[in-house]
């Protein structure tokens, strides 16, 4: 399953568009669709100025400005007025969804029950929106505790951030963000020593 950051489409909208909209996206799972199966919904939030390119961009030159006609893209060469958005429509999707907390609740359960009961599993909720189950082998080396045989997974959007059976990691969140490092082992001296080598930060907003 492929997760999109919305904090990199938006650096690549402000990076080509004056006026830039705010950009959300967020994965939204049906009853009916196989496992491991979302659906990708974008967001782009109206604001009151008209959002024009400020530098070209392939074949589009600058200050062109884009309309949406159906299922058509148009230049237009002047500014326009908003006059549509498609709020309803999102709302339903939301409302059909079934990010809802049953089955965010069996998601749970399932991770700490059945798939890792015997590997510490652990969750948090994140801006009550967001639960994140984690669970690995533990391993003590001096003062800090690694991981071994790691899965990590975004439960409500059914997104595994992370998951290795040889890789060795560290876990650490406070209330707006959840920090995987990851290390490789170095045997020296008969002392077990691991070398950082990668940081991933997954940062939650409402």
């Amino acid at each position: 399953m492929i997760f999109f950051d919305d904090s990199r489409i938006q650096n690549l909208v402000n990076a080509y568009l004056e006026n830039p909209p705010k950009i959300q996206y967020e994965n939204v799972p049906f009853p009916n669709l196989p496992k491991d199966k979302v659906v990708g919904l974008v967001t782009i939030k109206p604001q009151n100025k008209t959002s024009h390119f400020k530098k070209g961009i392939y074949t589009i030159p600058m200050g062109n400005i884009f309309v949406r006609r159906g299922s058509n893209t148009v230049p237009v060469e002047e500014e326009i007025e908003k006059n549509f958005q498609n709020t309803e429509t999102v709302i339903g999707i939301e409302n059909n969804s079934r990010n809802n907390i049953e089955y965010t609740l069996d998601g749970v359960i399932d991770f700490m029950n059945f798939r890792h009961k015997d590997m510490s599993p652990k969750y948090k909720v994140f801006k009550e929106l967001f639960v994140i189950c984690w669970a690995g082998v533990p391993k003590k080396s001096r003062d800090k505790t690694f991981l071994s045989r790691v899965d990590i997974e975004l439960i409500n959007e059914q997104i595994k951030l992370f998951y290795s059976a040889q890789d060795v990691v560290t876990i650490t969140f406070d209330e707006d963000s959840f920090t995987i490092i990851e290390y490789v082992p170095l045997g020296f001296k008969r002392q077990n020593k691991f070398l950082s080598i990668r940081k991933t930060n997954h940062p939650f907003s409402r």
